[in-house]
């Protein structure tokens, strides 16, 4: 392998024979081979020294050593404890020699007399499967760590169900210990019940291994822990599959909700006192309850409106509803919201139809729904409907909570969680993927050199422009890592866009498309200017992709409200609201070739620069906005 200057490094070898003629001639052998002999050692004491010594990459030991310590005692003790890989040599081929020198676990056993060709072969394959273990137990020590570090219980599974892997939330959630229950059944260990009839449930284990399909999630059952504690899980599982699609195992994944539920009862609870509050109220004076209810009225920051139910018109609302809807009073009174564009007929139907089936709660509570500004914009909201009497008339008291900023922030962060699992994923892996393609690579290249060969140039020069889109790939998946540099300066958002311009304008040019830049005075930012510039020129790529020949891009910063703004605008045909939820998330593309990593990657570097990412798109095209916070502090992360 090369050293970080590109020079091969040779494999050292320590020689352990107790023949000094023997000794010498193998050395010779050794580095007509190409390897480096450190030492050469006669007896097992001096073995272990020297491989404790020099290190070497493997060893070469005759079984047969005089001395007190022999070399099946020799090579045992260098494996166990310094991890060098041993290679037997002996002129002995008895069974017995053979089953004694099996317990130092050799990686070879070579009989003298034998050719050079044997000794290399057998160096060799004992190099590469040592290499091959350790980054075995490496990856598995890997995926080990990750699986104990998250927050929900796992258990996995053999082909028959028998325990052989679990963290330490699912030791804590059932009592058990890993090393108590290795090789038992799941099925032993894992008692549910369903939480409303009391029965015991059908296990997960037993369902995955009968059908081969996943379970879950599963909300509605209690676990049964060692001492007999009752705890409300929510749980899910699913096969392991090897790649003949058989089934090797499976994986449990389960948490506590009893929290989360608490925190519904509490809820109801609430709702409860709250609508016996309102009990006591009507038997107050009515003026003082009417007083004190169009108070709660006006001044509530959710949107509340009141309309007959006799024809679903409004008769009032209040200064949120108008504020948030972007109606004036006179635009909204004797109006309904199906007819001004507030609600589809549908969603108003459904509404009326869930209040209808309550009639013991007069309505329904927290039904998510999404209504209409008068601008076109679309709100998330909760709402609750309920029936009131006023002026002797049924009405329906709409209360509406825009929870949009909540959903973003929830759809944010389950996005992120999933950068940060990629890019842990691709910080442990990626690198390991380069080196053997690195190595393909060198070698293509020698063979294009070759004139015996030069029917085949085509064909190599295509097989060579893979492997770039392959290292292409890599790099961008090694940018979703959190452990990539960042150095971060005072730069204007202008000068980083100023100079990528001319760039830009060339390859637009090319399909004909105009590139018009917008820039505003903008105050300087604290950013690292190449992450930036990686983020502009993946946006305009997107952006002329979109647009197959002609039309405008446009690239604009700005100032708006306590943030900077970077937008790219194109004319594409705007993207498919399906698809809008989809953008950003790794390896997903609409398009024939992409990676789907383009965007993800502007997405981590959003983070790191303490920015976010916003998508606006239509019939005309789609925008997307980059918007910087005005205030920074200086850090530099290496």
């Amino acid at each position: 392998m090369p050293n970080a200057n590109g020079i091969k490094q040779l494999k050292k070898i320590l020689i352990v024979e107790d023949e000094g003629v023997v000794a010498l001639d193998l050395r010779r052998k050794l580095v007509r081979l190409g390897y480096l002999v450190p030492a050469i050692a006669s007896t097992g004491e001096e073995a272990v020294k020297n491989a404790q010594e020099t290190q070497p990459d493997l060893v070469l030991m005759d079984i047969m050593l005089y001395g007190e310590m022999g070399g099946i005692i020799a090579a045992e003790y260098i494996y166990k404890h310094f991890d060098i890989p041993i290679v037997f040599l002996t002129a002995y081929s008895d069974e017995d020699t053979l089953q004694r020198a099996k317990i130092a676990e050799p990686y070879g056993y070579i009989l003298k007399p034998f050719e050079d060709r044997e000794l290399y072969i057998a160096i060799e394959i004992a190099l590469y499967k040592h290499n091959m273990e350790r980054e075995l137990q490496e990856n598995k020590k890997w995926f080990e760590i990750t699986l104990r570090s998250i927050l929900e219980a796992v258990i996995a599974t053999d082909g028959q169900g028998l325990i052989n892997f679990m963290n330490p939330v699912a030791e804590d959630l059932l009592g058990w210990k890993l090393e108590e229950i290795s090789g038992s059944k799941l099925t032993e260990v894992y008692n549910i019940i369903d939480s409303e009839t009391r029965q015991h449930t059908e296990n997960p284990v037993t369902s995955i291994l009968r059908e081969g399909v996943a379970v879950g999630p599963v909300n509605n059952s209690i676990l049964v822990t060692r001492d007999g504690m009752e705890i409300l899980i929510e749980h899910s599982a699913a096969p392991i599959r090897n790649d003949q699609e058989n089934i090797i195992g499976l994986v449990l994944v389960f948490r506590d909700i009893t929290q989360r539920e608490r925190m519904g009862q509490a809820l109801k609870e609430s709702e409860g006192r709250y609508r016996a509050l309102a009990d006591k109220l009507r038997e107050v004076d009515l003026h003082q309850s009417e007083d004190r209810f169009y108070k709660i009225f006006n001044n509530s920051p959710d949107m509340i409106a009141i309309l007959k139910m006799s024809d679903n018109k409004i008769v009032e609302v209040n200064q949120s509803y108008l504020d948030n809807l972007g109606f004036a009073p006179d635009e909204v009174i004797g109006h309904s919201p199906v007819g001004l564009g507030i609600l589809s007929q549908d969603d108003w139907v459904g509404l009326q139809r869930l209040g209808e089936q309550l009639p013991e709660q007069g309505g329904i509570v927290n039904q998510e729904l999404d209504i209409r500004a008068k601008s076109g914009k679309t709100i998330r909201t909760m709402a609750s409907l309920s029936v009131i009497k006023l002026d002797d008339a049924d009405c329906w008291l709409t209360t509406l909570k825009d929870i949009s900023e909540k959903k973003h922030f929830e759809q944010e962060l389950a996005r992120l969680e999933r950068l940060n699992l990629i890019g842990a994923i691709a910080a442990g892996i990626a690198h390991e993927v380069r080196n053997p393609i690195t190595v393909v690579k060198g070698y293509l290249e020698l063979l294009k050199k070759k004139t015996e060969l030069a029917s085949y140039q085509d064909h190599l020069t295509t097989m060579l422009d893979e492997i770039d889109r392959i290292n292409l790939i890599i790099s961008e998946f090694l940018s979703l890592s959190k452990n990539t540099a960042i150095y971060k300066k005072k730069h204007f958002l202008n000068d980083i866009v100023s100079a990528l311009l001319p760039m830009i304008k060339a390859d637009a040019g090319k399909n004909g498309i105009v590139v018009n830049a917008i820039l505003e005075e903008v105050p300087e930012l604290l950013l690292d200017e190449k992450q930036i510039r990686q983020v502009i020129l993946n946006l305009v790529r997107n952006g002329l992709e979109a647009m197959a020949d002609k039309g405008v891009l446009t690239i604009k910063t700005c100032l708006d409200g306590d943030s900077v703004v970077l937008a790219v605008k194109d004319q594409g045909e705007g993207i498919a609201p399906e698809v809008l939820n989809k953008i950003g998330t790794p390896f997903f593309s609409t398009k024939e070739k992409g990676t789907g990593l383009g965007l993800a990657v502007c997405h981590r570097i959003a983070e790191d620069n303490h920015a976010r990412i916003e998508i606006e798109t239509g019939r005309e095209g789609s925008t997307f906005k980059v918007c910087f916070p005005l205030e920074s502090k200086i850090e530099v992360i290496s």
